[in-house]
């Protein structure tokens, strides 16, 4: 708390100027992820449909952008301008329905309709406002009359948002569904050998368990494994936030409700904090941060960048790629990697984690000192890196520290295909292990066959060569008793003739 205000302190004396701005933000209340056929959670509350963002969650998000337009827009900074600009504000939300209706209720209360702030258009531009098909009719023009120079009723603002598919490992999180396989298998470790869990998990089955079997028609001696533990307690977290009484539930299990929120509350912030990211080498964390911290680092340099070379970027109507703040929509898991992030490799205390609760936000502001007018070049250690999760700040460092620290830790996208293809069935090692055995008897053989066809070849060929000169020898061998003979006939003859000679 000490350091929190000596730090605020200290920036309104420094008179801070805020240059760059990245804003994450966890969806608004939503309906529970797990339904059955009926439409009813696993406390028998009745919903339209499985995790969709609610009225509740809407109205969260609105005020969060209320919020963020005091700090960012009107008050504390006056930092974007007080109509939206293409150039300096930049959306991104997930695929999901949720986040996209989420990140749009909170551009209504970052650009507030009913303020002039939206497109308006003059008196020729009217006549000439209407599609090329006939809309003509009374209540078409009516609604024309009360349109008056608005582009869109009520003076509205649109903000494009977009959004990153599943498919694609940009801004947002490294999407579980490319890596499932390993994230599976570490998650499956981390619930049989984590200390936290097993605690827990059995703390709970002590406490509620017999209890509970009454509701869900179980066996006494039934327990409750740590994902079916949180499955239960993100419907009852979810149950209360949208006002259910939950009465059934509570009614047949006579549980305090108080009492069981409180403990769900710990068995949620267990999974998100050592389920996913409590293992040893800190691989979640580097999997699901990473992307996120990437990207950030690439704007902030284009943005500091372009500051310190004193580039007007917002007169250069075709750059688009140095926006000033950047919002992102996205989910518990993403903002729970960053802020174990921070925790991990700034050497913070573990303690200080919390859950990231609907419309939570992790916010990075990178500031430098008013008073330097440019007659000395800037450098990255001019400028500081704010980062708060909701409001409460976790650190504040020179911009070179913190490029340096995340540059050093994250993983590059080597590293995490590395990671994902250790193991990219659900039943591979065995598999794997089977197929490369397989494989390398397979290469034996290939090999085998191989060296036994190169030495069928060779003897062959030494055969062949072998009868070559076999028949070359007996020719020779004929040839030369051929001639011994003819010689042999002449010295009979000569020997005749001498004789025939001494006889005369």
């Amino acid at each position: 708390m000490f350091n929190t205000i000596y730090i605020n302190i200290l920036k309104f004396y420094k008179n801070e100027e805020l240059i760059y701005a990245q804003l994450y933000i966890r969806h608004g209340a939503r309906t529970p992820n797990t339904l059955f056929e009926n439409g009813e959670d696993r406390l028998k509350e009745k919903w339209p449909g499985r995790g969709e963002i609610t009225g509740v969650g809407q109205r969260m998000e609105y005020l969060l952008g209320l919020r963020n337009r005091r700090r960012y827009i009107t008050d504390k900074y006056k930092f974007l301008s007080e109509k939206y600009d293409p150039h300096e504000l930049l959306i991104f939300s997930s695929d999901k329905n949720r986040t996209i209706l989420s990140m749009a209720s909170q551009l209504q209360g970052l650009y507030p309709i009913s303020s002039k702030l939206g497109e308006t258009i003059n008196q020729d531009q009217i006549k000439m406002a209407l599609p090329q098909i006939n809309v003509s009719c009374e209540e078409i023009e009516q609604e024309i009359k009360n349109l008056k120079d608005s582009a869109l009723p009520n003076y509205m603002t649109l903000i494009p948002i977009h959004v990153i598919s599943s498919y694609e490992k940009k801004i947002l999180n490294f999407e579980r569904s490319d890596c499932s396989s390993s994230v599976h298998k570490l998650m499956e470790k981390n619930v049989k050998e984590k200390q936290t869990i097993i605690k827990l998990t059995d703390g709970f089955n002590k406490k509620y368990s017999t209890n509970m079997n009454k509701f869900f028609s179980n066996s006494d001696n039934y327990t409750y494994d740590f994902d079916l533990i949180s499955s239960i307690c993100d419907n009852a977290i979810v149950d209360n936030v949208e006002g259910r009484k939950m009465s059934e539930f509570f009614g047949t299990t006579k549980i305090n409700k108080e009492e069981f929120l409180k403990d769900c509350d710990d068995i949620c912030t267990i999974n998100c904090r050592d389920e996913l990211y409590g293992d040893e080498k800190n691989e979640m964390i580097l999997l699901e941060a990473s992307p996120i911290l990437r990207d950030m680092i690439s704007n902030i340099k284009r943005r500091i960048n372009a500051d310190i070379n004193n580039e007007k970027i917002e007169e250069n109507v075709s750059d688009y790629s140095k926006p000033k703040m950047v919002m992102i929509l996205g989910h518990d898991d993403s903002i729970s990697s960053q802020v174990l992030f921070i925790i991990k490799y700034f050497n913070l205390s573990l303690d200080i984690y919390k859950l990231p609760e609907f419309a939570s936000q992790m916010s990075l502001e990178v500031t430098r000192n008013k008073e330097n007018d440019g007659n000395e070049k800037l450098k990255y250690s001019d400028y500081q890196v704010s980062y708060y999760f909701d409001d409460e700040l976790y650190i504040n460092v020179t911009l070179d520290i913190f490029i340096n620290t995340v540059e050093k830790n994250i993983w590059n996208e080597k590293q995490m295909d590395n990671f994902c293809k250790g193991s990219d069935d659900d039943s591979n090692d065995n598999n794997n292990n089977n197929k490369n055995k397989e494989s390398e008897d397979n290469k034996n053989v290939i090999e085998n066959n191989e060296n036994f066809k190169f030495y069928l070849y060779f003897i062959i060929a030494l055969g062949f060569i072998i009868i070559i000169l076999c028949v070359i020898i007996a020719l020779l061998i004929v040839k030369l008793k051929k001639k011994k003979d003819n010689l042999n006939e002449e010295d009979i003859k000569d020997k005749g003739l001498l004789n025939n000679d001494e006889e005369d």
